[in-house]
């Protein structure tokens, strides 16, 4: 059963940008179980999106200062007929040339052993493998920003894809930044207090473009994995690993393609659980994309492909 909707958290002078929310649950969960795991995902993309707007403001700050820079160069031009015609030009004309791999087909054949990755944890514990399909898939997006230019989840393969786009010089672009996440979750509760481990195999491959061309103009691409621990659907514990930023500036351009899929390094989260309480372990992939035109044109896309082959939960 999908469920697509806002997210229900009240703006607060802090956050006032909420996530546009899908779940896909699976038929074994019960109406109450669903609606933890839902406050799960609510709760761990707001917190993802003031994580964010924090790091934004702060870019913010940076961009006022440039701004204020070029500003006596920026009025010379805008004065000027010519060179007004010049970077109108530019901002038709730059050809953008890249090969899109395809992200769906990214981390789908690249051949692992469960037991590899997820039987790592040698303790007195009891240690569950889950692999897909998982208990439910989620993906979120900021509605600060626009909407990803693809999103997807593939419980059943435990697959996700996840494409950004932002900036004049991109094809098919939306005009603000782009936050995207997608992931899968299990649901569970203990009967006994003590230490819970959550740890997952990630396997993924992206790619991503920047360009910045005229004055003021910048363009920024991050990429990476994630995962979280919540208690009756709030965030007691995360962990995120960032795989790729790259941000370019004045007349440069970038791109990287990592068709070849690649494993993931251990992201293995805790935390102290109750008997009797809900508790998720969610993990997943996100993107980022942003860029300023100024006098000119600028363009981003961050695009990833992964799936997680396995899940491990250790608890007593």
């Amino acid at each position: 059963m999908a469920i697509a909707y806002e997210s229900g958290l009240l703006p607060t002078p802090e956050r006032e940008m909420e996530p546009a929310i899908e779940i896909d649950f699976s038929e074994d969960l019960t109406s109450e179980q669903r609606k933890v795991a839902r406050r799960s995902v609510e709760h761990m993309a707001a917190s993802g999106i003031e994580a964010r707007e924090q790091q934004r403001a702060v870019e913010a700050g940076y961009q006022e200062l440039s701004d204020q820079i070029n500003a006596p160069l920026r009025k010379a031009v805008e004065a000027d007929e010519a060179a007004i015609k010049k970077f109108h030009h530019l901002r038709d004309h730059t050809p953008l040339r890249f090969d899109e791999p395809s992200i769906l087909e990214m981390g789908a054949d690249h051949p692992v052993g469960i037991e590899e990755a997820t039987l790592r944890i040698h303790d007195v514990r009891a240690t569950q493998v889950f692999t897909a399909p998982y208990h439910f898939d989620w993906r979120w997006h900021n509605t600060g920003g626009s909407a990803p230019y693809t999103s997807s989840t593939n419980r059943p393969l435990g697959q996700v894809s996840l494409q950004g786009r932002c900036g004049p010089w991109i094809p098919g672009a939306g005009g603000k930044f782009v936050e995207a996440h997608a992931g899968f979750g299990l649901l569970f509760r203990p009967t006994v207090n003590g230490l819970l481990s959550g740890d997952s195999l990630r396997v993924l491959g992206w790619f991503w473009v920047v360009g910045a061309f005229g004055i003021g103009s910048n363009a920024t691409v991050e990429g990476g994995t994630e995962c979280t621990i919540l208690e009756d659907g709030k965030l007691k514990a995360n962990q995120s690993h960032k795989l790729w930023r790259k941000r370019v500036s004045v007349d440069e351009w970038a791109d990287q393609a990592q068709t070849s899929p690649v494993t993931d390094t251990p992201m293995r989260t805790q935390f102290p659980m109750r008997a009797g309480h809900e508790y998720t372990f969610n993990v997943g992939f996100w993107i980022y994309a942003d860029n300023t035109a100024g006098v000119g044109t600028s363009g981003a896309i961050s695009g990833l492909g992964g799936r997680v082959p396995s899940m491990t939960i250790t608890q007593p």
